[in-house]
């Protein structure tokens, strides 16, 4: 193949030509991401029953779906919460599981529960994946002018608005926050239904019955078939009020006699603000998979034809809140940046280890070549272009020349026996063909494994796993098939041109060659000469091996820090979790609020105090309270954080996390907290006694630590008992069930019926008391008064709730959550600055909960960590497991290719080297570079080592055992190795370590993801390098100093 090639160099260049082409096309088409695409087998159950207290959904829904989905095949953990009005179940699936079988076993197994309130919602399913949070967020706000509430305008939102975000291709779902949804409202007047002796089950079934329209059959009627229908629902409010409740020989009694029927506005619970301005707040969830960049910009063309069409005309607007589409093509931006930078600085070592512009110009041909087809091969397995795998081509840019290096280098050997160019070629791709074939395939089969790990680590490492596998098997056939045609048309036509040899500019050059040759000569033979000294004596070698083992493995020891799970990133968002008194009203959580705003105006007006302008501010106060902020200065938004936290310190009674916007969500959480569920099958109390004093217990401890206990560990949610007076209510002829319904009237309103609105569609009918809730406080001073509310029985008797219950205020709980199948507190806490999730873990564990159990306050509690936490241990495992596969097929593929057991003992033991060199440039990077945490993407740099730093020891044993044949004896073949590859390794590793230096030093978007990994390869590949030519020499010759033969080469070979 060889041959046929350097015969056919035009069939050679059209296939470059194909690939070239095939691969800017494919790079072209590929879709934009920021992350790989991370599918996280969740499923979540969510379902609504208006009114319902936590114990009621407790009892009444997830009793019954856990019931029943606790038995599905594949199914590790499930958690369950229950708020007022809706609940939620999340179900976790073994990695094994595909995502849609669950979804479709999850539905199948809903439809067995049996015995559901009636006036409950249909649950829905939901999976998780890596895009389960927002790629863009917007708010929607009024327009100057517009005197209504932007509250108002969710029914509209709901029905008009939304469908045209739908139907943007690659739009998932959505979420959105605040609004009151459009309602027809019957509020009824309990002294005119006592006076006319109506009670409310009479007006609500009236309502069911007379508003319905029903399909009444068809018949023939000669040569035509027609359709009936009763049409009874209302077009108006008014046909709603017209509702005949009674109807007697003398009187009829319509709905409109007792109350007052019209549109308005269900009760208002939460609130958002922007930028002091009542929102709400919409966030766009992608597809798996798609185009974020595509997305951005087609939604963004919708929301200005809604903001310039049916929006401004109704007085309303989007703004723009975020999107991902900055920090993505900034960080696309930088990394490509790093791979020109880093193929340039690569191809100026070239030359100035080659010392010719037309060897360099050789071996520059490889890097565009094997890049570009790598994009090719990424968009044929359906791979995305995002920061990972632009990342592993950039890391891959010193390697991929490794293999043409070795080529060149030889080729330019043979050509210095006389030899023309096709014969050097020909000759020396020969020779080595073996050493960078076992070179490659030891990167690749590295590499390969990674693809198939079904953790969260395998799937984030796919991508890079295939760029770097990818550009190194196509460096791998350029070498042997490029580069020696390259050479061979590059040195025929070169060598018909005849220079001046006497030009100033010549000169210099030919002085510049020879001081760097000089150099080269010195660097050569003083390492050639320490080399003989070590392997002069055996005990020489014996001391020199021992000891610089026992000095690796202790310092990789000491430097070996904790790890973390995954980097933060550097999102332009700070977020802020407040953690509030259960049951703050609505209008305190405004004054929460608006203090936020009051503290923070200043610093959106300009650049204050060091700290840069705030972009966009926004506040959500319903079920969860935060405030957001972007900064205009997209690289210091974490600069907040202090801020943020300082304005919380300042508002009695609350508590709050202030952390950066993370760029990874796992598996419903994030990555920078550690999450524990404690649970225990015992009284209510008696848990929350447990969680109280593990709380007390971390503070003691860690006495700064930002945590967020869910539900509250205080159960003091206000809460208004009714309990019945059974001969009271049965004297007054009604029911527990008619009361109860009848104070939810009056309280939140119940929906009883649906309206097809003409302008929005379909909005609910809600029945409600004259009894309205003001939004600067409760209803009335005292919760209590409620035992004024008159009850109606349909004898006429109006009586007054404190007649038939006994009324009293208690204190109860906010939430309950659950967590295989038992009740369960989890705690959230936010690393602190400087600590690791891995160093926060083992101080609970170890400090907190194993002497709480030792102390034996633990009895019957259930400790188990979740989110990333739990997640890392998962990871280490995989990752260590990938490692010690990677060290084991290499050490076989050598095998195999050396044809011998004992030699990839010899190189595998460059190995330990290139970690501790690892852990060192990872030091180095967090002292003088960034903070840089060893994580579980820094964590393969590692594996990549593995796969990098045995190619320069195979040379020297391959080149070794190639002397041994050609008839010297072990001693003289090994220094002979030794001194002829000085010189490609020095130059492949200075290309890889200048290659890939960019990615280590270069600030901005993105870096934060592969800095750790690079510093990594770096610190490795240096210090292996720089002892392998010294280790590698010393073992091999502990075998080969027995082998007999020659001094020197036979003639005509030369070895340098």
């Amino acid at each position: 193949m060889i041959k046929y090639a350097l015969e056919n160099p035009v069939k050679v260049l059209v296939a470059v030509f194909f690939v070239v082409l095939f691969g800017v096309q494919a790079a072209l088409n590929m879709p934009y991401r920021l992350i790989p695409n991370i599918e996280y087998p969740q499923i979540t159950i969510r379902t609504t029953w208006t009114g319902a207290s936590p114990y009621d959904m407790e009892k009444e829904i997830i009793d019954r779906q856990e019931r029943v989905l606790k038995s599905i095949p594949g199914l590790i953990e499930f958690e369950s919460a229950a708020m007022e009005g809706r609940c939620n179940v999340k179900l976790t699936f073994d990695l094994s599981v595909n995502v849609d079988d669950a979804i479709l076993l999850v539905s199948n197994k809903l439809d067995e529960v049996k015995g559901y309130p009636d006036d409950m919602d249909k649950p829905t399913i939901r999976s998780a994946d890596s895009d389960s949070f927002a790629s863009v967020e917007l708010m929607l706000t009024t327009r100057d002018g517009n005197t209504r509430s932007v509250d108002e305008y969710l029914s509209y939102f709901e029905e008009v608005i939304k469908p045209y975000i739908e139907r943007v291709q690659g739009v998932a779902d959505m979420w959105y926050w605040g609004g009151r949804a459009k309602q027809v409202q019957i509020i009824v007047d309990p002294y005119k239904m006592g006076a006319y002796n109506i009670s409310l089950s009479q007006i609500i079934n009236a309502v069911k019955k007379e508003n319905i329209d029903v399909s009444a059959g068809t018949r023939a009627y000669g040569a035509k078939n027609y359709r009936f229908r009763t049409i009874g629902e209302g077009k108006t409010p008014d046909d709603i009020a017209n509702i005949v409740i009674v109807s007697s020989d003398n009187s009829r009694l319509k709905l409109g006699d007792v109350a007052h029927v019209d549109y308005g506005y269900e009760k208002k619970d939460a609130f958002v603000r922007y930028n002091n301005k009542n929102a709400m707040n919409i966030g766009i969830i992608a597809q798996a998979g798609y185009n974020i960049l595509d997305l951005t910009n087609d939604l963004e063309k919708v929301i200005n034809d809604l903001n310039n069409t049916i929006l401004k005309d109704n007085g309303i607007e989007f703004i723009w809140v975020s999107d991902q589409r900055g920090y993505i093509l900034n960080a696309v931006s930088l990394v490509k940046s790093n791979i020109i930078a880093g193929g340039l600085l690569a191809v100026i070592v070239l030359l100035i280890f080659l010392r010719s512009i037309r060897s360099t110009l050789v071996i520059a041909t490889t890097i565009p070549i094997c890049i570009i087809g790598t994009f090719f091969i990424m968009n044929a397995l359906g791979r995305s272009l995002n920061v990972i795998s632009l990342a592993g081509i950039a890391f891959s840019v010193g390697m991929l020349i490794d293999n043409s290096i070795v080529v060149l280098e030889n080729i330019d050997r043979h050509m210095k026996m006389g030899k023309k160019a096709v014969l050097a070629a020909y000759d020396a791709v020969r020779e080595v063909w073996g050493a960078i074939l076992a070179s490659t395939l030891t990167t690749i089969a590295v590499f390969l494994p990674i693809v198939f790990i079904k953790e969260e680590a395998g799937q984030l490492f796919g991508d890079i796993a295939i760029a770097v596998s990818s550009s190194v098997g196509l460096s791998l056939i350029t070498s042997v098939f490029v580069i020696p045609v390259a050479t061979k048309v590059i040195y025929e036509k070169t060598d018909k041109f005849k220079f001046n040899s006497h030009s100033k500019f010549h000169n210099k050059i030919q002085h510049f060659n020879e001081t760097v040759g000089n150099i080269g000569s010195k660097i050569v033979n003083f390492t050639v000469s320490v080399s003989d000294k070590i392997n002069a004596k055996v005990s020489t070698r014996i001391i020199f091996v021992t000891c610089l083992t026992a000095v690796s493995l202790i310092s990789a020891y000491i430097l070996m820090p904790k790890m973390d799970y995954l980097p933060l990133g550097n999102k332009n968002m700070i977020e802020t979790k407040l953690t509030v008194p259960p049951g703050i009203s609505l209008a305190e959580r405004r004054k929460i609020g608006n203090f936020f705003y009051k503290e923070l105006e200043p610093y959106m007006q300009q650049d204050l105090d060091g700290y840069p302008r705030i972009n966009t501010f926004g506040f959500a106060g319903g079920a969860n309270v935060r405030a957001i902020l972007t900064s205009t200065d997209e690289q210091r938004a974490g600069d907040y954080k202090p801020l943020l936290q300082n304005i919380v310190n300042q508002i009695p009674g609350i508590r709050g996390s202030t952390s950066q916007s993370p760029l990874f969500k796992v598996g419903g959480g994030q990555g920078n907290e550690f999450k524990m569920n404690v649970s225990g099958n015992m009284s209510y109390d008696q848990l929350i006694s447990i969680v109280q004093l593990i709380q007390v217990r971390i503070y003691q401890e860690m006495a700064d630590v930002q945590m967020q206990i869910s539900p509250s560990a205080n159960p003091v949610y206000p809460e208004v008992q009714l309990n019945p007076d059974r001969e009271a209510i049965m004297a007054s002829g009604l029911t527990t069930e008619e009361v109860g319904v009848a104070v939810d009237v009056y309280l939140d309103g119940r929906k009883i019926g649906e309206f097809k609105d003409p302008e929005i569609g379909t909005i609910d009918i809600s029945l409600r008391g004259p009894y309205e809730e003001k939004e600067t406080g409760n209803m009335e001073t005292n919760p209590v008064e409620v035992s004024e509310f008159v009850v109606n029985s349909s004898t006429g008797l109006a009586v007054p709730v404190a007649n038939l219950f006994d009324v009293k205020e208690v204190l109860s709980v906010e939430r309950i959550r659950r967590f295989n199948s038992q009740r369960a507190f989890e705690f959230k806490i936010i690393l602190q600055k400087g600590m690791v999730l891995e160093e926060l873990r083992d101080n609970i564990m170890n400090k907190v909960i194993e002497p709480m159990r030792a102390e034996g306050l633990l009895n019957g509690i259930i400790i188990s960590t979740s989110g990333a936490s739990s997640k890392l241990e998962n990871a280490k495992n995989a990752l260590s497991g990938n490692f010690i596969l990677a060290v084991i097929i290499t050490y076989f593929l050598m095998a195999a290719l050396l044809n011998n057991f004992l030699y990839p003992l010899i190189i595998l033991f460059s190995i330990p080297l290139a970690a501790t060199g690892g852990f060192m440039g990872l030091a180095l990077t967090d002292l003088f570079i960034a903070e840089q945490p060893l994580d579980i993407i820094t964590m393969l740099g590692f594996i990549m080592l593995v796969g990098t730093v045995v190619n320069n020891p195979i040379l020297i044993v391959y080149q070794s055992l190639n002397y041994i044949k050609l008839g010297m004896n072990g001693k003289a073949a090994v220094r002979l190795a030794l001194k002829t590859r000085i010189r490609p390794i020095s130059m492949s590793t200075a290309t890889s370590l200048f290659g890939m230096l960019p990615l280590v030093i270069a600030p901005g978007a993105g870096s934060e993801l592969y800095r750790g990994m690079g510093s990594v390869i770096l610190g490795g590949l240096a210090l292996a390098t720089v002892f392998t030519m010294f280790v590698i020499p010393a073992l091999l010759s502990f075998f080969l100093d027995k082998v007999s033969g020659n001094d020197h080469l036979p003639e005509g070979y030369v070895d340098d």
